[in-house]
Parts: structure tokens; sequence; C-alpha cells
């Protein structure tokens, strides 16, 4: 599968657009690791190889940090469902006010990245092929 990431650039408008007056980034090089996280390699091996660890590495990067002035843990989540997305999965889970128990567990540290890929994985959904249907002449 190949894999489309999120870029730095679309990361700030999320966290502009949904974090209010107070958002924008802190912590540059911060923000920047946790950017380019999902597609670390430690010695030739992905460190998250599939969709929802994928998603998982942006969700508890920015949760479990404070790169952003204000928006941390819901840049991360929306950062992770638009990433999921991208990849033809529907979020059917909780809106992000709605998920607030999880995301402040997370941001505590009281779940890995492993955890927060499963709950990632448990609300999201394939979404169906596109029906074309042929014309008739």
């Amino acid at each position: 599968m190949t894999f489309y990431y999120l870029r730095a650039e679309s990361i700030r408008d999320i966290n502009i657009a949904f974090c209010g007056e107070g958002a924008g980034v802190r912590d540059e090089n911060g923000f920047l690791s946790v950017v380019e996280r999902p597609q670390t390699n430690v010695f030739g091996r992905e460190l998250f190889p599939d969709v929802y660890s994928k998603a998982s590495a942006y969700l508890h990067g920015f949760a479990t940090t404070q790169f952003f002035t204000d928006g941390n843990k819901r840049t991360g989540f929306l950062s992770a469902t638009v990433f999921l997305r991208i990849h033809g999965l529907l979020w059917i889970g909780p809106e992000v006010n709605d998920a607030e128990e999880f995301l402040l567990e997370v941001a505590a540290k009281k779940h890995d990245e492993r955890a927060v890929a499963k709950w990632l994985k448990y609300f999201s959904a394939s979404q169906p092929a596109p029906i074309r249907l042929e014309g008739r002449g």
C-alpha cells in the first residue's frame, strides 16, 4: 500500500481552523518531528507499518506533547482521522468533543501508540467502492 502523509502546512491549518485564537505552533522542531513520525524507519523497518499505527503516531505524538500553543489533543485527533480518510477509511466513532476522555488519557500517557491504533481501528470503517453505472445509449 502506498501511504500519503500529511504535510506540515496541512496540520498547521487544522490547528488554526479548529483550535481558536490561541492556536499556533509553539515548538517548531518538536512539531516537525511529529509530522514526520509516521514515516519513521528503524534499521530499515517501518516503526509504524500500517495505516492505523501511522494515524496513531499523529494522535499520540501531538496529544502527549505541547508543541502547539493550544489544541494539541484536538489537532492530533483530527490529523489522525484525516489521515485515515485519505486512505479510504471513514471515521465512525465519537466526534472530538465526545472523545475527550480518551484523548485526556492519551495525553496523560495512559495509552501507548498500540492502544491508540486499536482504538482508531475500532472506530473506522472501510469506505465502500463507488458504484459505476454504465451509460445506456
